[in-house]
């Protein structure tokens, strides 16, 4: 009985507890904002709606999924978590802002829940996730997030990141651990942000970009970097410049880049990229202009997915730990200096044919092509199509020059082409050969290329360009008019957005007639090597590297008046002056010191490398690599019964040992033969033995018995024989015979030895009979 009452009492505390515990429980609740978009949380406090966004609370933990409303987290939150299930958000044309914001000072992770896919878009000028400096962003999970930083109509200086920051700003922190991302920008003429990083005209000041997991592809467009900063912007508002590659850490994962990883176009600093882990990495223009790429726990592969260059004074570092894959058909055109630390792998090309310093370092791996440095001697220019003409090295190093035609009549001055087409198109780039007509103005294939040309090249022969030729290309970035255009009719270039329109001087007035409206011009006339930029008409302007075939400078005084145009360096032949990591060269035209880095040399146990270009020491000493002199300390020969030493090899530019020496073993001893000799009467003889020339003797050929007294093996000269004399002949001397008469002889006892022991003996005998004596009589 009495335990059955115990048993209903745990029972009753056991409902009891139980009823607490669901009390206190609380469980998440789905909300619906809209039809078709729900939130769901523990707590309604979480999030606020105001409008078309939700603002995120501090502390929240939130999952949202459909279409519809922005995401806002409010300032300074911190350990916001929000979960996209199927969250898609495109803003309007209408400057809406972006898909998700985060205010200054907030701090969020974005998990990305499985099988999902996610879509952001954010609206003119806007990224797609905005990341400002000063806030940060985690992204994981392993569901889908696809975000792009679109063009618009309304944009007219640029585009946002598509992760990261606005137009004109820099980015936040960024840390994406997992998840399937795709990164879009969409091109904008006037400038582009990185797909992530910095936007447009983002300037210094990037935050860290960190990625450890997850597949990502990014890509870039116009002037924007993939992961880092975004390109700068042809809209005077927008001066912050190219932005800076900031902090790039790969340390896993899969990660594609389709163009640059670092700073956007013409940035001061391609920032530092730090690649460890196992990290896996694509891309096509992998240190394009000299990104510094840490050493600091390097592991990992970079794959290339298309041609590189490296320019002229730049150098592509390898450093220990990455692996370089250039697959097949892929071509590295080095123009610079590759120091390889790492592995380069894959069956493609290294084309040194145009290389100041070539190629150093090992751990090239057979199947890579290396093609060496080459004085080029070309040959005829030849037709390469509808387009162009080129002429190849005679040499076979490869190395070929590539122009666009230029017609004169009929046909082509340089190669002599004759099938003429009105035009070509090759990629991005229009490139008109006749007189636009009508038919071709109205074709429908003419307006197909609405959205895919971006630059349109007028080739010498072209006299005319028609009212509303070029009116419906909306994207295009430049236009390059040659100096045998006559007339130029109103309305022939695009009148919703500016291009940079290159006008020889010879066509100026017609240029000026034709009301070019909000288009930047720059002028320039040919002289006998260089195209010669006369006047502009916007300091925003970027100027190319190449007119028509010529290296294009500024003219005297151009940069008085527009101080911060970026233009092409021309620099002296030597170097201004020289730091710990660069040298300079004064550009001729601005006086900008330009750096490059140093290269070339080795560096040794107690120096520096020394730079080819500049002579000056640069990097820090190698304590691995000894160079100069060495000596040998220590050095002993070995004898027959003792071991010798080779000796330790020092270094006489460090003092430190280089290798140790060995022991040498004992040779043992080499023994020859002493005959025994008899004893003469006269000449003393020995016997039979051996000797070392080390100076031992041995009884034995095997040398096991020695012999420490040599002289016990010496046999000494024979006794000669003594003959007896007669009695009677030693009486010559009578005195002598009378002395020994009185002599007394005592006889002998027969026992010669000392008595002292004896004497001794006698003495403790007499002792030990007293003292038994007196014993008794005591007793």
């Amino acid at each position: 009985m009495n335990i059955r009452r115990k048993a209903v009492k745990w029972m009753l505390a056991f409902l009891c507890l139980l009823a607490f515990l669901l009390s206190t429980t609380v469980f998440a609740e789905a909300y619906e904002i809209s039809d078709s978009f729900t939130i769901t949380t523990d707590r309604s406090e979480d999030y606020e709606v105001k409008g078309d966004c939700i603002v995120v609370k501090s502390e929240a933990k939130i999952t949202v999924s459909g279409t519809g409303y922005a995401l806002e987290i409010e300032a300074d939150a911190a350990n916001v978590e929000i979960t996209l299930d199927n969250y898609v958000c495109e803003r309007p044309d209408n400057w809406s802002g972006p898909a998700i914001l985060l205010r200054q000072g907030a701090s969020a992770v974005i998990h990305l829940k499985e099988n999902t896919v996610n879509t952001l878009k954010g609206g003119p000028e806007e990224a797609a996730v905005r990341v400002p400096k000063g806030t940060s962003l985690t992204i994981d999970g392993t569901g889908t997030l696809r975000a792009t930083a679109r063009s618009s109509s309304l944009s007219s200086a640029g585009t946002g990141a598509a992760i990261g920051g606005n137009i004109g700003a820099q980015s936040g922190t960024i840390t994406i651990n997992g998840g399937i991302i795709d990164a879009v920008v969409e091109y904008h003429h006037a400038g582009n942000g990185a797909a992530i990083g910095g936007g447009t005209g983002s300037g210094k000041g990037n935050g860290r970009i960190t990625i450890t997991g997850g597949v990502v592809t990014a890509t870039a467009a116009g002037n924007g970097a993939a992961i880092g900063g975004g390109g700068a912007s042809s809209y005077p508002s927008v001066n912050g410049g190219a932005g800076d590659g900031g902090e790039i850490m790969i340390t896993g994962g899969t990660v594609v880049c389709n163009g640059n990883i670092g700073g956007g176009k013409g940035a001061a600093s391609q920032g530092t990229l730090r690649i460890s882990g196992d990290a896996n990495v694509s891309t096509n223009q992998w240190l394009e202009v000299n990104t510094t790429v840490s050493s600091d726990s390097a592991k990992g592969t970079i794959h290339l997915t298309s041609d590189m260059t490296i320019p002229a004074g730049k150098t592509l570092v390898i450093p220990k730990g990455i692996t370089l894959d250039i697959p097949e058909n892929v071509e590295i055109i080095n123009s610079g200096t590759i120091i390889n630390h790492g592995i380069i792998t894959g069956g493609g090309k290294i084309n040194n044919s145009d290389a100041e310093n070539n190629l150093s370092g090992s751990g090239i791996e057979e199947g890579v092509t290396i093609l060496p440095i080459c004085e080029h001697i070309y040959g005829e220019w030849i037709t390469d199509g509808a387009a162009r003409h080129k002429k190849e090295c005679i040499r076979g190093c490869g190395k070929v020059i590539r122009e666009i035609h230029s017609f004169s009549g009929s046909a082509c001055t340089v190669c002599g082409e004759t099938e003429m087409p009105p035009y070509v198109l090759e990629d991005t780039t229009l490139v008109i050969y006749k007189d636009l007509e009508n038919d071709t103005l109205h074709s429908v294939e003419w307006y197909d290329f609405e959205r895919q040309v971006k630059h349109i090249i007028i080739g010498n022969g072209v006299t005319k360009i028609p009212r509303y030729a070029f009116d419906m290309f909306r994207e295009v970035e430049s236009i390059h008019i040659p100096e045998s255009v006559l007339a130029i009719e109103a309305y022939a270039f695009p009148f919703d957005r500016p291009a940079t329109i290159y006008c020889p001087e010879t066509a100026r007035d017609v240029m000026e007639a034709a009301r070019p409206l909000d288009h930047v011009l720059a002028y320039y006339k040919m002289e006998a090597e260089y195209a010669v930029i006369t006047a502009i008409t916007d300091g925003s302007v970027l100027l190319p590297e190449r007119l028509y075939g010529k290296q294009v400078y500024l003219s005297d005084g151009l940069l008085a008046e527009y101080p911060d145009v970026v233009h092409p360096h021309r620099t002296a032949d030597s170097s201004s002056r020289a730091d710990q990591e660069s040298h300079y060269f004064r550009c001729l035209i601005c006086e900008t010191d330009i750096p490059e880095t140093h290269t070339g040399g080795v560096a040794t146990c107690h120096s520096k490398a020394v730079c080819t270009v500049c002579g000056n020491g640069y990097g820090e000493i190698d304590p691995s690599h000894h160079g100069g002199n060495t000596e040998v300390r220590g050095a002993k020969s070995a004898a027959c019964t003792k071991e010798g030493y080779t000796g330790d090899i020092y270094c006489m530019g460090c003092g430190k040992t280089i290798q140790a020496g060995t022991i040498i073993p004992a040779t043992g001893h080499t023994l020859s033969k002493v005959d025994a000799k008899p004893a003469t009467e006269a000449i003393p003889g020995n016997k039979e033995y051996y000797q070392c020339s080390c100076g031992m003797f041995f009884a034995d050929a095997a040398g096991t018995v020695e012999i420490t007294d040599i002289e016990s093996m010496k046999i000494p000269v024979k006794d000669i024989p003594q003959i007896d004399r007669p009695t009677d002949a030693i009486q010559d001397n009578p005195a002598e015979s009378d002395q020994n008469k009185n002599t007394t002889t005592i006889p002998k006892s027969g026992d010669t030895r000392d008595l002292t022991g004896w004497s001794a003996l006698l003495l403790l005998a007499g002792i030990s009979f007293l003292g038994t004596m007196i014993y008794k009589k005591r007793t």
